[in-house]
């Protein structure tokens, strides 16, 4: 909700605003709706006041400003509402335009609080998403305050993957591959295959390294590129042999670690 009223400012016991997430500066201009202050805090309904900042909405309108308050696992606010770009303050209170709420009024203090802002055009299709996290209802100390289109408490650009949830430390979820080698004699070659399960993508069309053991920095034999089944092959002389292949991070599905296969002699 829109505040008419410009409330005193508190100073937060943790440096969040601001530094979780950059609103507004990207280089598409994508639609963004931050916080960017606290003005008042408190457990009952209409106790707690943000500054917030609205930018790059255009002029089709359409927009919705879903404003989404937990805590305990209750909705306490599910708002819908309307917005112009520029700088506001927001009202958090007890409202269910958007949809159902859960939680009555006053929110329990001592438990963590988190608010959601939303632009959605249609209602249902998020377009940003902002969360702001207090300690507790009646805290302006912050946990978390930026943007989270995933809701995985990470901000671009620590967050590489803003729209599939992960628990890691880049925000992607990360995916298992296997690198496998074995060895022929007729002819002498380095032969394998890089599988990658649930995520053949992240197998098929990779490049790997065929490396040659020797005293010293090891060889680098050949580069060899997978086959839709994620197969290899390199014809080599006799020696020791392994295999390597990159990390790879696809923003939209997640982050395979870069790996190296077991030494094979080949004779």
């Amino acid at each position: 909700m829109r505040k008419k009223s410009w409330l005193y400012l508190l100073p937060l016991v943790v440096s969040l605003l601001g530094a979780a997430g950059s609103p507004g500066h990207a280089a598409d201009a994508a639609e963004s709706w931050s916080v960017t202050g606290v003005n008042s805090t408190g457990c009952a309904s209409g106790d707690w006041s943000l500054d917030v900042l609205v930018e790059n909405l255009d002029d089709e309108g359409g927009y919705i400003n879903h404003t989404i308050v937990t805590s305990g696992g209750l909705v306490y606010m599910n708002e819908d509402a309307g917005s112009s770009n520029g700088s506001d303050t927001w009202g958090l209170y007890s409202s269910n335009t958007y949809g159902p709420t859960t939680g009555t009024y006053p929110i329990p203090a001592g438990q963590p609080m988190k608010v959601v802002l939303r632009i959605e055009r249609p209602k249902g299709t998020v377009l940003s998403s902002w969360t702001m996290e207090a300690t507790s209802c009646d805290s302006a100390a912050l946990r978390f305050n930026g943007s989270d289109l995933d809701d995985d408490r990470l901000s671009p650009p620590r967050d590489k993957c803003p729209t599939s949830a992960a628990a890691t430390a880049n925000g992607c979820p990360l995916v298992t591959r296997a690198l496998a080698v074995s060895r022929k004699s007729t002819p002498s070659a380095v032969a394998g295959r890089l599988r990658a399960p649930g995520s053949p993508a992240f197998a098929a069309q990779r490049k790997v390294r065929v490396w040659k053991v020797r005293p010293g920095r090891d060889k680098l034999v050949a580069v060899r590129t997978t086959t839709a089944k994620g197969k290899f092959s390199k014809r080599v002389a006799a020696g020791r042999y392994y295999v390597t292949t990159v990390a790879v991070l696809d923003p939209a599905t997640g982050y395979a670690p870069a790996i190296r296969s077991r030494t094979v002699r080949v004779r």
